[in-house]
């Protein structure tokens, strides 16, 4: 079963801090029991209908990035990097049966995100309440209107930051932040590092690699 995606998060960070807790200060230790916690996410992911391709190739790249970790901060880093491909992967495999409506508010918010997006406008293209519109995508999706459209921005922004060279100013107007500083309070809420830091350690590691 998929479950959701937020009491998966929840028990990652469980697990993470028991893995901190009994491996000390030893970062060999430390990589072992996660590396034994990506065989677990894997087959978790391949049991909730991921592509067995795609996990092959996350596997790759996770197990490489972790070997090139060095302190405990680029752990936890790529800890909350490579789970959320393992929760993407699982989750973009086979859509969730959303009533139409719902799919339609998020077709919208997929096409629309970049702009400066309101709940009213959302509703008013689906043809339904704000109110009950937010009912719906909570009951459907767990998400508030504002969680789903911060969710799309991010995963957009993640996208952007990979191009050599790109302010963070560019990527917050393209992503529809008209304040960059917002956009990165935002970011690093959602992913636990700002976008300098993620723009900087994807730079790092493709000169490395």
């Amino acid at each position: 079963r998929k479950g959701e995606r937020a009491e998966a998060k929840r028990l990652l960070n469980r697990f993470l801090g028991e893995i901190l807790f009994a491996c000390g200060s030893s970062m060999e230790v430390m990589k072992a029991r996660l590396l034994e916690l990506v065989v677990v996410a894997s087959r978790a992911a391949v049991e909730g209908g991921a592509n067995l391709d795609r996990l092959l190739g996350i596997n790759l790249r996770s197990l490489q990035q972790l070997n090139n970790c060095t302190d405990f901060e680029q752990i936890c880093y790529w800890v909350v990097e490579a789970f959320d491909q393992f929760l993407d992967a699982v989750y973009e495999s086979e859509p969730p049966a959303y009533s139409e409506p719902v799919k339609k508010a998020l077709r919208f918010i997929d096409t629309h995100y970049a702009e400066d997006l309101r709940l009213e406008t959302v509703a008013r293209a689906v043809y339904l309440s704000p109110t009950y519109l937010t009912h719906l995508l909570k009951e459907e999706t767990g998400l508030s209107f504002l969680e789903v459209l911060t969710r799309r921005r991010v995963q957009a922004a993640k996208q952007l930051l990979l191009q050599p060279g790109i302010s963070i100013r560019a990527v917050a107007e393209q992503v529809g932040y008209k304040d960059p500083g917002y956009f990165a309070r935002v970011f690093k809420r959602a992913l636990g590092i700002t976008p300098t830091q993620y723009q900087a350690r994807h730079a790092a590691r493709d000169h490395d690699g």
